[in-house]
């Protein structure tokens, strides 16, 4: 495969233990002049591990070399760690079983967006016309916090002048409407959710149940007893750019 020299020269006082784009090397502290440290790397990844390590190190010099054959496959050295992808936070919105039992006047917010249930519209801007039941209420909930199409349902159906800005509505039904932050991870869990209403019910204060990806690099490859995952793209806590393979069976 080809191969690319990358010459680390590090002026910092800390070591540099680098993994990532399918290699494995270390810079010693202090390794300027003539002791700096020659790697070979894939060519495809030379300037993206280069990008990557001055991201990392400023204080490390890096010089890309020349490229070479090396007539060998791909080698790719697996990190022994279970990766996972971020997951965005949710609420659900619960209204007790009836039919109608949404009143005029009921209040519900998300972070800091009110939405009011009315019988009727004046309109005014956050409110949502309750319908025929709780069915049509709710539905009219999840898209007044899309701002769904057809726009025409402005003014109608609601009353909001642009769709929620940190989360969406997922689904709704007879007795729930369901939310989703639009940023993945843990941070949406800090979006608060109050109601008025003794038939409403949020359940928690706030959407909850987010999850932080595993931060990693462009072609990174890790492994566990049971997956082998590839990054396939750069991944932070707020993506999900993991996927993998199961191993399967000996043979």
């Amino acid at each position: 495969m080809l191969k690319t020299t990358l010459l680390f020269e590090n002026y910092g006082v800390s070591e540099l233990d680098y993994i990532g784009y399918g290699v494995k090397f270390k810079v010693p502290g202090h390794a300027i002049g003539g002791s700096g440290v020659t790697v070979s790397v894939p060519a495809e990844s030379a300037t993206d591990i280069a990008t990557a390590v001055a991201a990392k190190r400023p204080a490390i010099v890096i010089t890309i070399g020349s490229t070479t054959d090396d007539g060998e496959a791909p080698d790719y050295i697996p990190v022994d760690k279970t990766p996972v992808n971020a997951v965005a936070s949710t609420g659900t919105l619960t209204v007790t079983a009836g039919g109608s039992n949404i009143s005029d006047g009921n209040k519900v917010t998300i972070g800091t967006k009110e939405y009011t249930f009315k019988t009727e519209l004046t309109p005014t801007e956050g409110q949502v016309l309750i319908g025929a039941n709780d069915t049509a209420a709710l539905l009219n909930l999840k898209d007044a916090i899309n701002r769904d199409t057809p726009l025409s349902k402005d003014g109608v159906k609601y009353k909001c002048a642009a769709a929620h800005p940190t989360v969406e509505g997922v689904s709704s039904d007879a007795t729930t409407c369901v939310v989703r932050a639009k940023t993945k991870g843990e941070a949406g869990d800090a979006i608060a959710t109050t109601e008025t209403g003794t038939n409403l019910s949020w359940g928690e204060t706030h959407l909850d149940n987010g999850v932080n990806g595993t931060p990693g690099m462009k072609n990174e490859v890790c492994v566990d007893a049971s997956y082998i995952y590839h990054c396939i793209a750069a991944n932070t806590i707020a993506d999900a750019n993991w996927r993998r393979v199961a191993l399967g069976s000996a043979y």
